[in-house]
């Protein structure tokens, strides 16, 4: 469907009311002539073409939320919630990988019979044929959406163990500080999305997914759906964005912009101290670098909007998030139960508010589908952007200048090259685990990204996958966590870094979010630049609180100062803290 439609305004009006819905956003507008890049024609870098969107709110949909071993005994298991409501608890043995590999493998077949359908506008009718996979300028068909926390790690880092030979993998009961563990935030959460749209940013066309059993019952559903979900789009299209964008903007210049105050999980002599520890490691041999953490958090409280149910607020702080740091692997997430106020179980409440700009894995079949082809695009190495004075344009010369002096210092630089070289390393160990033999090779080494508020190096590492013998999940329990949040050698600087951060969970920082496809392709990001909102019990009835949290860190390596890496730190988590105190704000001048 071709619609005017602005991605923002069709996610505003058809999900964000919904208590659990997902935006995959690639905001970024960055375009191959600001990287020379080629990509078939289109100016728009392919990881930040297309954008998709959904709701948990289809005949096939459900949600699927893993708690592991950083919650308590009782709450630890896999959950499944049809949307018939019903729900179904697994055994503790269950976890999400092996479910999502499982379904994966029963499910795929759906994907094998692909049709484009479009509609007659003037008699209603519609028609369709079955299409190919080159037909379509995406690799998503439907599947699975959702996110993997960062300790997940203690799966994975089993599974691996088991791979290379080793038996009977336990896991250490006692690694995590369960009672610094947000209980509303679970190890893992997914939807399967039997129906969601796609926007390309290209073309300015969308596409309406939907995925059905061949059942005609099910199939003539889905087409009225699609039907009444295109007519929606388009009535969308005709409503100006300009006057909802300028109203949003105006409404956060005219608010009192105070800024929340964040405490940081381990205070700034303690940071420093961590990073004397790391050196120490790294003297002692145990380590070549390590990915220190920290947890920047908030309690804030605001008045309630008569207009809105508590889930729905977080997109307003999304809205913000997005248009100050445009990034091509955002994400806007939304897990809630029917009912906000319901505590009673063991379901997830938490909104994911992201504007990373890493992809983790992306899994995708070559033009020719004789494999799969995996990549990753690990970041180490983050300088601030100049952003220029109050009035002076980002395009004058001056602020060019100033910029490209900045890059060429992050370009230059011996510390940051060491880091983004190990990680690179590292990821080139971790996919050989799954690809092809003597496929693994990186066609970008420390590239220089720019982005709304800092310029990054970014290395590219791909390999080929045989879709016959290994699949998406294996390249996840290969590869994950991220190199990049970890450091190198991967396994025992994450025994140290648990050590470090004391136990506490990172949640979903650290992790990744993004989809795995029915027809076995793959997109993912690294969860940084992100805050995680949880609702806090009121009893205010013209109030709402959340808990808000903002993971941030760097790579330490023998030549890190402890004060450039706090501050890095601080860097790295500004542009969401800024975004978070705009948003409170806007909230507090709207009630006004």
């Amino acid at each position: 469907a071709s619609s005017s439609s602005h991605p923002e305004e069709v996610f505003q009006e058809l999900f964000s009311s919904r208590e659990n819905s997902f935006w995959l956003d690639s905001s970024t507008g960055r375009t191959q002539l600001d990287n020379g890049e080629d990509n078939e024609g289109c100016p728009i870098i392919s990881n930040s073409r297309f954008s998709i969107m959904g709701s948990n709110d289809g005949p096939l949909s459900r949600k699927i939320e893993y708690f592991g071993i950083e919650h308590p005994q009782e709450k630890r298991g896999l959950r499944v919630t049809s949307n018939s409501g019903n729900t179904e608890t697994s055994t503790i043995d269950t976890d999400i990988l092996s479910y999502l590999r499982q379904t994966l493998i029963e499910d795929g077949g759906f994907s094998d019979h692909v049709h484009m359908v479009s509609f007659n506008e003037t008699e209603g009718d519609q028609t369709f044929h079955a299409a190919t996979d080159n037909e379509l300028p995406f690799d998503y068909r439907g599947g699975y959406v959702g996110f993997l926390g960062y300790e997940l790690r203690h799966i994975t880092q089993c599974s691996l163990f088991e791979l290379e030979g080793g038996h009977g993998c336990t896991i250490n009961d006692s690694d995590a500080s369960r009672e610094r563990t947000n209980p509303n935030v679970p190890t893992a959460a997914f939807f399967f999305a039997d129906r969601s749209l796609l926007f390309d940013h290209h073309t300015g066309d969308w596409y309406i997914v939907g995925v059905a059993t061949n059942d005609e019952e099910v199939i003539d559903d889905m087409l009225e759906w699609m039907k009444g979900t295109q007519a929606q789009i388009e009535a969308i299209g005709e409503l100006s964005l300009s006057t909802i964008s300028s109203s949003s903007t105006a409404n956060r210049k005219n608010a009192n912009n105070d800024p929340i105050e964040f405490v940081p999980n381990r205070p700034k002599d303690q940071y420093q101290m961590d990073i004397a520890r790391s050196h120490e490691e790294i003297r002692n041999g145990e380590s070549y670098e390590l990915c220190v953490t920290n947890q920047l958090e908030a309690e804030i409280t605001l008045p309630k909007r008569s207009d809105k149910q508590l889930h729905e607020s977080p997109f307003d702080l999304y809205k913000i998030l997005r248009s100050n740091n445009p990034a091509p692997f955002s994400a806007f997430m939304n897990f809630y139960n029917k009912n906000d106020d319901d505590s009673s179980d063991a379901s997830a409440s938490l909104s994911i508010c992201c504007s990373s700009p890493e992809r983790f894995l992306s899994v995708k079949q070559d033009p020719q589908h004789e494999h799969f082809v995996v990549e990753s695009k690990p970041i180490k190495g983050t300088i601030a952007r100049y952003i220029g004075a109050e009035g002076e344009s980002e395009s004058s010369d001056m602020v060019k200048t100033i910029n490209e002096r900045i890059m060429q210092d992050l370009r230059d630089s011996t510390k940051d090259q060491a880091e983004n070289l190990m990680i690179v390393d590292l990821l080139r160990n971790d996919l050989g685990r799954v690809c092809e033999v003597g496929s693994v090779h990186v066609p970008s080494l420390m590239n220089i990204e720019s982005y709304a508020t800092v310029h990054q190096m970014v290395s590219t590492v791909r390999g080929n996958l045989d879709g016959n013998t290994s699949n998406a999940i294996d390249v996840i329990e290969a590869c994950f966590p991220g190199g990049s949040m970890t450091g190198a050698p991967k396994q025992r600087t994450m025994e140290i870094l648990n050590e470090i951060e004391e136990g506490v969970s990172r949640g979903p920082y650290s992790g990744c979010l993004g989809y795995i496809s029915l027809n076995g392709c793959m997109d993912m990001n690294i969860i940084i630049r992100s805050a995680i909102l949880t609702p806090i019990p009121n009893t205010d009835d013209d109030m709402e609180c959340w808990k808000a949290s903002i993971g941030c860190g760097g790579a330490i390596t023998a030549l890190s100062d402890s004060n450039d890496e706090y501050d890095e730190m601080l860097l790295k988590s500004r542009i969401v803290r800024h975004s978070i105190s705009q948003w409170a704000a806007q909230q507090h001048s709207s009630s006004t």
